[in-house]
């Protein structure tokens, strides 16, 4: 026997709606649930790629094995200077962005320092500059042109002996 074709009652219609209204309440729940673990998973990853590119800057920072002595017309304060600094490898990059800066004509350069020797060398300098009674013109290593002979001076007695190679040749910068 067939059963004829009755009306939804409206209780039937209301649990109909209630049911509906549950589940699309559980899809909605879900869906934030799985954006949140995405967001986690994609803040995850992007802390170990952070943490990689550090660990990758730590293991590439190359030892400081270059000393050098430039002098130029400081863009600062106008006045002629002399700079000194360590950088790494043949030093060119470093100089370049002195040049650009106004320190434009190298006097030393000092290549293939055993480790630790630039940066011993940088603090002793310092040291000797402020014991002379020198006053930077601005930051630590920019001194008036004043200090530039005592600064040739120490840097050819104390680092001579342990570069690889000294480039005593005075040379324009380009930046």
């Amino acid at each position: 026997m067939i059963k004829p074709w009755r009306e939804p009652s409206l209780r039937t219609e209301r649990e109909a709606a209630e049911q509906a209204e549950r589940e699309a309440a559980t899809q909605r729940r879900k869906a934030e649930q799985d954006a949140q673990i995405k967001a986690q998973e994609a803040r995850a990853v992007a802390a170990e790629r952070k943490a990689a590119v550090r660990a990758a800057r730590v293991g590439d920072a190359r030892q400081k094995d270059v000393f050098y002595v430039v002098t130029g017309t400081d863009r600062v304060t106008g006045k002629p200077g002399v700079k000194f600094g360590i950088t790494n490898g043949d030093g060119e990059i470093r100089l370049s962005r002195h040049a650009r800066d106004g320190y434009n004509t190298r006097h030393r350069l000092f290549t293939g320092l055993p480790e630790g020797v630039a940066r011993e060398a940088e603090k002793g300098m310092l040291a000797r500059l402020k014991e002379a009674g020198h006053r930077p013109l601005h930051g630590r290593e920019y001194y008036p042109q004043t200090a530039f002979g005592l600064i040739l001076d120490s840097l050819d007695g104390d680092l001579t002996p342990a570069a690889a190679s000294v480039d005593r040749e005075v040379k324009a910068l380009t930046g």
